[in-house]
């Protein structure tokens, strides 16, 4: 995004994004700083939505004899220390479960929901967590005023659940 304007920039090409309708752009080529809008473009990006309306890929023709390719959005990962890490790790009760919040490998955090794999998480922002393996889902680590870690959320297509840390 610069200014009011989306672009698509490839290794060896630029393109100003034009919105055509919905979640579909129409792809303009920028050629020396500028705009190419002589012709027009036939050329066009596609935007998916995960199940919570986030923008999980998008979808692009580059070759008319060609199947679109796609693309898959990966979350912006922030750096977290493991002491840090550590201040999360504990159990959490959820809807009568207990959620195991722990670190392996030093520097991975991971949570396990009784009856599911492990789910190994990646750090998008302060307190916050998307599952590596599931689009859409997600966790947010609620500070209590003494600064300690009293609950997490859980955001996934179907709600969102609050669960709180056991003593």
């Amino acid at each position: 995004a610069k200014d009011d304007s989306l672009f698509a920039e490839f290794e060896v090409q630029k393109f100003y994004l034009q919105h055509y309708h919905y979640d579909v752009f129409a792809a303009y080529q920028v050629l020396d700083g500028e705009i190419d809008t002589s012709t027009p473009s036939q050329l066009r990006f596609n935007f998916s939505t995960n199940p919570t309306g986030d923008i999980s890929g998008l979808e692009a023709q580059f070759e008319p004899t060609l199947d679109a390719l796609e693309f898959k959005r990966k979350p912006a990962e922030v750096e977290v220390g493991a002491d840090v890490l550590a201040k999360y790790v504990g159990e959490y009760e959820l809807a009568g479960q207990t959620v195991k919040i722990y670190v392996k490998n030093e520097n991975t955090l991971y949570a396990f929901v009784p009856g599911q794999p492990e789910y190994e998480l990646i750090a998008t922002g302060n307190h916050k967590f998307s599952f590596k393996v599931l689009d859409g889902f997600k966790m947010e680590f609620h500070e209590s005023e003494d600064g300690a870690i009293d609950s997490v959320s859980f955001m996934q297509p179907n709600g969102t659940f609050k669960a709180t840390r056991k003593k």
